[in-house]
């Protein structure tokens, strides 16, 4: 018992989480009515009723939805992982099964597990590793998304963060497959980012290695790719669909990280709404407690150069991040920068690179 008392906190703290952020009842498989708000997390669960009621459902495709021509399950903003592991029980489910609610936690547990497994090897003391814990799975970027359920599964970039740090456990593509598999089937924008930790990390495999075993890792990261394809295909991504054309409309503001864009997001920094004819969701403001974090942090950085040897290695291995880091950020603010409430200018891009960017 007592070597279990330091982890009760694994149990504890998303409960915790869970229960002061949404009511207990939303975990009640057969309680749909909380969902019934003209939300995305409605049209997640409305996607996964059609699948399962379907008289003749195709793969992760119902043609209950948009008829005569069907849809794929991934353009109802459902969960495919999710919905196939629930295929299999639909005879004894609920009539109006929803997953959103047990989604939700099954999230902020795995959230706490997957921050644990990344800090405990880092963390000087418990009590400076549950203050890290929490930290990272009380994120406003992470509760904000609740709406857009698969959005919340921010634990699979903490996995591949600790996956990343760990040299050894980061060279083998064998663990990365099952983890680009996961995200790939709960949803692509952490597919892009996911697969740029795993880039990340081949690169830096690659610049320890000769040719021939650069040309294996090559034909491994090609194998990968090719396995995303697959499952994109499967989810029904090359099927014909129309454009959304909103490529820059939810982008991100020069100040997004201070700015919390609207004012019930904040109770102690301003807010400066986004310009005119822009979407705002609210998920790059990091919270006054991370912005002095931040700081913090880099001034203990600062003070233990050369006195801790295993942290300093992780910091350079880190830097190995700063391409894919870059480019994610410039995908982020899109060609129509933005600062405190005012579009800077906007870059003319080829007609076709906007197309693909949608």
């Amino acid at each position: 018992m007592r070597a279990l008392l330091p982890r009760l906190p694994l149990i504890a703290l998303p409960l915790a989480l869970f229960l002061a952020f949404f009511h207990a009842s939303v975990l009640d498989v057969g309680n749909a009515g909380w969902l019934i708000r003209g939300t995305d997390n409605g049209e997640n669960a409305l996607g996964l009723h059609a699948w399962l009621h379907d008289p003749a459902p195709g793969l992760l495709e119902t043609q209950l939805l948009n008829a005569p021509d069907g849809v794929p399950l991934l353009f109802t903003d459902s969960n495919p992982l999710v919905s196939a592991l629930a295929f299999p029980l639909r005879g004894i489910l609920p009539a109006d099964a929803q997953f959103v609610g047990p989604w939700l936690l099954l999230c902020l547990f795995l959230q706490v597990w997957f921050a644990w497994r990344l800090l405990r090897g880092h963390a000087p003391g418990p009590v400076a590793l549950w203050c890290g814990v929490l930290l990272l799975a009380s994120l406003p970027t992470l509760f904000n998304r609740y709406i857009h359920a698969n959005l919340t599964a921010h634990w699979l970039i903490l996995w591949a963060l600790a996956r990343f740090l760990d040299p050894v456990r980061a060279r083998p593509n064998s663990g990365w497959a099952v983890l680009i598999a996961l995200t790939a089937m709960i949803h692509s924008y952490l597919l892009v980012m996911v697969g740029a930790i795993w880039a990340s990390a081949m690169l830096a495999r690659m610049a320890g290695e000769t040719g021939a075993q650069r040309a294996r890792t090559l034909a491994e990261g090609a194998a990968m790719l090719a396995m995303v394809v697959w499952i994109a295909w499967m989810l029904g991504v090359f099927m014909p669909h129309a454009a959304a054309g909103n490529y820059g409309v939810f982008a991100m503001p020069l100040d997004a990280l201070w700015n919390p864009g609207t004012p019930v997001f904040s109770a102690f920094l301003p807010a400066t709404a986004q310009p005119l004819g822009r979407g705002f969701e609210g998920f790059q403001y990091l919270g006054l407690g991370v912005l002095i974090a931040l700081p913090l942090a880099a001034v203990l950085i600062w003070r233990m150069r050369g006195k801790a040897a295993a942290e300093i290695a992780d910091l350079h291995r880190l830097i190995w991040l700063a391409p894919a880091l870059i480019v994610l950020t410039l995908l982020a603010i899109g060609h129509a920068p933005s600062f405190a409430g005012r579009q800077l200018f906007v870059l003319p891009l080829p007609q076709q690179v906007v197309d693909a960017l949608r």
